[in-house]
């Protein structure tokens, strides 16, 4: 990757420098992802517009006034380039300073070479970006330049582009959200579920015997983990309750992605049913659990909040818990909450790039009292648009330097020392936390 100079970065002091020039060279596990497949990564013409209605500076455009539909034809590829730019460029001066944007134009500049764009050079850079577009991009960019020897991928929760399974061997490790088996939040879980069990399901007794079998299915095909859609479980409900909202649910057919045979409050209990059930599978079989914290478009944030999960984390003391995203912004309760459980991990993904000070603020603190085998640094958070995916490392790599530097200047370490504690921060956590070697991460395929 380019030296920080290059990049338009300066940090503060030689002992930073020092390191990250260190940590720049450690093998890196890419702790969260979204990641499509490279053949649909190249199947579509990236451009200079379009990457600004992406799922991250579309965050900051909406907040700043943008109205959504400028924004949705922003993105549409089957518009004019010259139309698009014309839309999104009264409002970039609003967004070109937030971190976020800054993560995808650092990725940019260490790709293109294209420090900034505007006006002048929107067409040059879609033109490089579209030229670079080809197979093999995936190796070039995350095995090659930013030493990446895997990415947790959680498969997308749209159909459109469908989900599908990395292959074996995929430097993709595959992580499933929670929908893609219950059926309260997807009705094709149901055939994704009977198809594993090899068998037609329509009783919720016949669903909750055949719901092991099917994570379980999946668990052999490379599974790690299951990523939570309702930021938080409730309390168990009876069987008895739920079990009458079954039939009502699979009679309406598939294809529906929040059945309207049921209201909220009868949808909520039976996905709380199941989502138990799920723990306690994910549990048997060494599943890891996730979930979000932190903004997201048009939803109450404060429905994140960390503290939430705590009834979970002390139901399932065997169930080993991810809080993404620092928790934040309630990063000092989430260090809290890791300090507190021996079954909860904190994953630093995306909070890179949306506050660089709020993570290196986090990182300062869970230092001094979260056991250091319990925090993972890094995750781009992207699908389509890897560039972000590059920044955001970056980000990360200048956090850990200043974070540790700083803990060198006091003497609490040494450099060799936060070397070696970004070593686990970077890779050694990640991996172990997912029971993986470095052996199992050898001569993977970056498809």
């Amino acid at each position: 990757m380019q030296d920080l100079e290059q990049l338009g970065i300066r940090l503060r002091n030689q002992p930073a420098r020092r390191l990250y020039d260190q940590i720049s060279q450690l093998e890196v596990i890419d702790a969260h992802e979204h990641l499509f497949s490279e053949r649909h990564r190249v199947s579509l013409p990236p451009d200079a517009a379009a990457m600004f209605a992406q799922q991250y500076p579309a965050m900051g455009l909406l907040a700043s006034g943008m109205p959504p539909a400028d924004l949705e034809a922003v993105g549409n590829l089957e518009k004019p380039l010259d139309e698009r730019w014309a839309l999104l460029r009264p409002h970039l001066l609003n967004i070109r300073d937030l971190a976020l944007t800054r993560a995808l134009m650092l990725g940019i500049r260490e790709l293109y070479g294209f420090d900034e764009v505007d006006d002048g050079n929107y067409i040059d850079l879609t033109e490089a970006m579209r030229s670079f577009n080809r197979p093999g991009i995936y190796r070039e960019i995350f095995r090659d330049r930013c030493r990446i020897a895997a990415a947790f991928v959680q498969q997308y929760n749209s159909v459109d582009p469908p989900w599908e399974m990395p292959p074996a061997g995929s430097f993709r490790l595959p992580q499933m959200f929670e929908n893609l088996f219950n059926v309260a939040w997807r009705s094709d879980a149901l055939p994704r579920v009977e198809t594993c069990a090899g068998r037609s399901i329509r009783t919720l007794d016949a669903f909750m015997d055949a719901l092991e079998p099917a994570m379980a299915h999946f668990q052999r095909r490379g599974l790690l983990g299951i990523k939570l859609m309702k930021q938080v479980i409730g309390p168990e409900p009876a069987r008895e309750q739920v079990a009458p909202l079954f039939e009502p649910l699979i009679a309406e057919g598939m294809g529906r992605t929040r059945s309207p045979a049921l209201v909220a409050g009868e949808r909520a209990a039976l996905r709380d049913f199941i989502g138990h059930a799920m723990l306690r599978i994910c549990g048997e079989l060494g599943l890891r659990v996730m979930f979000h914290s932190g903004t997201r478009p048009g939803i109450d944030f404060r429905s994140t909040d960390p503290n939430l999960h705590v009834p979970l984390f002390a139901k399932y003391p065997d169930v080993n818990f991810e809080i993404y995203h620092c928790g934040m912004p309630w990063v000092r309760d989430a260090g809290m909450i890791a300090m507190s459980f021996p079954n909860v991990w904190l994953n630093m993904c995306w909070t890179q790039s949306i506050s660089p000070r709020m993570a290196r603020s986090a990182l300062c603190e869970w230092l001094e009292y979260v056991p250091h085998n319990k925090i993972i640094a890094c995750g781009g958070d992207s699908a389509y648009w890897i560039e972000h995916s590059v920044g955001d490392l970056i980000h990360s790599r200048v956090n850990l330097a200043m974070v540790l530097a700083d803990r060198v200047e006091a003497g609490e370490t040494t450099e060799d020392g936060a070397v070696a504690l970004a070593r686990r921060l970077l890779f050694d956590n990640a991996a172990d936390l997912h029971r993986l070697n470095r052996r199992d991460l050898e001569g993977l395929d970056y498809n």
